[in-house]
């Protein structure tokens, strides 16, 4: 998990990327791939399943979008450590992967390595959040993956029941996931020079 930026909450699959086969014959830039409200289950004995159909939504930087009308989502990871104390649950999980497929059958994206950890946001609220990695390993979407590593930078689950106090327990959920490439240093790069040049233009303001 060390190096793996963080983000605030969103309700999103994000992956800046190109598209693979699907987008050759446009210039537009991915820059999310979007699938909610996933039928989620934990076994209360180590295994957390994300597995359902779903409309992917690809919406490319020119606000033009692309849907995969019913896809498959499937990640599935292990408990690696319950570290719930005082009533609010919290986890790591690992030796994960995850596989998004068109209606076809035709793979998206495909990951393993996956870690996660998972968070109750308030302790009874009924949520919980969190973030990961991932090793790309095939899809039409690898290519955003320049280094092959990705994050789960947000994913969330809505409970069912809505209070646990550990990984002891099952629960059902519906859960919202949010992907994300590694950002390679000269985009991070990038990115700092601008937000300073940015800062020194309000100075002079």
């Amino acid at each position: 998990m060390t190096g793996r930026l963080h983000t605030k909450l969103a309700v999103a699959l994000i992956v800046l990327a190109g598209l693979g086969g699907a987008s050759a014959a446009r210039a537009s830039v991915v820059v999310s791939v979007n699938a909610n409200f996933l039928d989620t289950a934990y076994d209360g004995a180590g295994l957390l399943a994300i597995f359902d159909h779903a409309d992917i939504v690809v919406e490319f930087d020119d606000s033009s979008q692309m849907t995969y009308a019913a896809g498959l989502f499937n990640l599935a990871a292990d408990l690696v450590l319950d570290r719930s104390a005082a009533g609010l649950a919290m986890a790591d999980f690992g030796s994960g992967t995850v596989t998004i497929n068109d209606s076809g059958g035709g793979t998206l994206l495909a990951a393993t390595d996956l870690t996660l950890t998972l968070t109750e946001v308030v302790d009874g609220g009924g949520m919980l959040a969190g973030d990961g990695q991932f090793t790309v390993t095939s899809g039409a979407l690898a290519p955003a993956f320049g280094d092959a590593v990705g994050e789960i930078v947000q994913i969330t689950f809505h409970l069912n029941p809505k209070d646990i106090g550990s990984f002891g327990e099952g629960f059902a959920a519906l859960s919202n996931v949010s992907l994300m490439p590694t950002p390679e240093p000269a985009t991070l790069f990038l990115l700092a020079a601008g937000l300073g040049t940015l800062l020194v233009r309000r100075r002079r303001a």
